[in-house]
């Protein structure tokens, strides 16, 4: 046997055992039209400790910022009032694995009754991270317990605090609230907005707010709300409180006068915590109210049951009617699926494998040496 079909025979030997090897593939890998291939966000610190960095910052009210923030699992960064009673008052939009900086704004949070949107007063907040338990990209931490907790290090969530400082420019000087007319289940009252000068109460009383007779007509009030302004503010009311019959209400802000943050204008008969005054007159808006109340199911009437009357005629005999064939509808065979997991092609084996052209031309190759070498 000459050399160049000796060669031709092992290079088409080797190329058979290639082709027919179990697994054999051609890797490809995709990157974008202008050749640079993209990084994974955030997949450098997917195996870093969670930690969150906020230091003292003087803003506007309406956003913090956060100077570092690494969530290994991705989640949101959830601003609260310092202490133990500290409400939140805002979260971050959803955040990918790694490590983000950047400001987070106040707005509402799903479970709390405050939308808190700005601040008016010098506050301590804290930040603290929160995993997204349940992939649905919202924060779900205030509405079930268990889902969406807070990362943890050394049995303690993972956070930070700073003061805030407001700049006096835009701090709010004006109390101020917005009633709109609406529906209720006379358990509860929403408040479009208000903004507080100073820390207090957003309250509720029945018909136009009158100082003769407010400590009768009050039916319900907010927490301690510090200054700064709100948005849908949810005040409940009390049970024995409860709206029974539509009408006009008002929305009043108070002050925290006596500085304890508990509200005790009915307790204390008008005096402690009194309505804030814009020239002379309290900050109210007056709205109407509509009480709806849970319809009463209409009872389903009972149907008097037919009695069955029996039939008393012979019975036909049918035992020696013929039985019926159910005919076996017919299979197709071109839906039968493959061992490949799919329908089958009629192309199966070394038919499929992507170097079968090849094998053709080397063969065809070889046959061209074969005759040659002769």
């Amino acid at each position: 046997m000459n050399t160049p079909y000796r060669n031709s025979v092992l290079l088409v030997a080797l190329l058979v055992a290639i082709a027919l090897a179990p697994g054999a593939a051609i890797g490809v890998v995709s990157q974008p039209a202008g050749g640079d291939v993209a990084p994974q966000q955030g997949a450098t610190n997917a195996s870093a400790n969670a930690s969150v960095t906020m230091t003292n910052q003087t803003r506007t009210g309406r956003s913090v910022f956060i100077d570092r923030a690494t969530l290994p699992e991705g989640g949101f960064v959830v601003l609260s009032e310092a202490g133990d009673n500290g409400s939140v008052i805002g979260v971050s939009l959803p955040l990918a694995p790694g490590t983000h900086e950047g400001k987070v704004t106040l707005r509402g949070v799903p479970g709390s009754d405050l939308n808190h949107t700005s601040l008016g007063a010098n506050t301590t907040l804290v930040a603290t991270l929160y995993r997204d338990s349940n992939d649905n990209s919202r924060f779900d931490g205030l509405l079930e317990s268990g889902t969406d907790e807070p990362y943890m290090k050394d049995a303690s969530p993972v956070a930070d605090r700073a003061t805030v400082t407001i700049a006096d420019g835009e701090r709010p000087t004006n109390a101020s609230v917005t009633l709109s007319n609406g529906t209720t289940n006379g358990t509860r009252v929403t408040v479009d907005r208000a903004t507080l000068a100073e820390g207090g109460y957003v309250a509720i009383h029945e018909g136009g707010y009158n100082g003769s007779n407010a400590t009768e007509t009050l039916v319900g009030a907010t927490g301690y709300l510090d200054a700064g302004s709100y948005a849908n503010v949810t005040v409940s009311l009390g049970n024995d409180s409860t709206l029974t019959d539509s009408g006009r209400i008002s929305a009043v802000v108070y002050e925290d006068t006596d500085g304890d943050r508990a509200f005790q204008y009915v307790q204390s008969d008008g005096i402690e915590d009194q309505p804030a005054l814009e020239n002379g007159t309290a900050v109210a808006d007056t709205a109407s109210l509509t009480v709806e109340h849970p319809s009463t199911p209409t009872p389903t009437p009972t149907d008097t049951p037919t009695p069955t009357v029996t039939d008393t005629s012979t019975p036909t005999d049918t035992s020696t009617a013929a039985p019926t064939d159910t005919p076996t509808p017919p299979q197709d065979v071109g839906d039968e699926s493959t061992p490949y997991g799919g329908e089958s092609s009629g192309r199966e084996g070394i038919l499929e494998n992507p170097l079968f052209p090849v094998l053709v031309g080397v063969f065809a190759l070889f046959a061209v040496l074969a005759v040659v070498g002769r």
